[in-house]
């Protein structure tokens, strides 16, 4: 758990840095479906949208869209993973909804561990 917060943390500022579709993208690309590599890039998604960060829109391109709906295949049977990757999917699949939802609202994925 510990391993995933150190990488949000860090994948949040590379995505200040360089913008979140580039960051998550290719780090999905590059290392692959690890366990707690899927999980910290839909945390990252997750906690960049309820900033509301300014980058928001980024995410709606649809790249980073098809990388987590990619990698969602592979832990098919891994519910805490999939629970996270459908938070952080909806997120960046509705915009008009969410900034109504967000209001002040924390996602559940950072409430309480995935």
């Amino acid at each position: 758990a510990e391993q995933v917060e150190v990488l949000v943390h860090n994948l949040l500022a590379l995505a200040y840095v360089s913008g979140p579709e580039e960051i998550l993208v290719s780090c999905l690309q590059r290392w692959g479906a690890k366990t707690f590599l899927v999980r910290a890039c839909a945390d990252t998604v997750a906690e960049l949208v309820r900033r509301n960060a300014p980058m928001n829109e980024e995410l709606l391109r649809g790249r980073v869209h098809a990388e987590l709906t990619k990698v969602a295949q592979v832990h098919k049977e891994d519910v805490q993973i999939q629970s996270c990757l459908e938070l952080a999917v909806g997120f960046i699949s509705q915009p008009k909804r969410l900034n109504h939802q967000l209001q002040n609202q924390v996602p559940p994925c950072f409430v309480q561990s995935c």
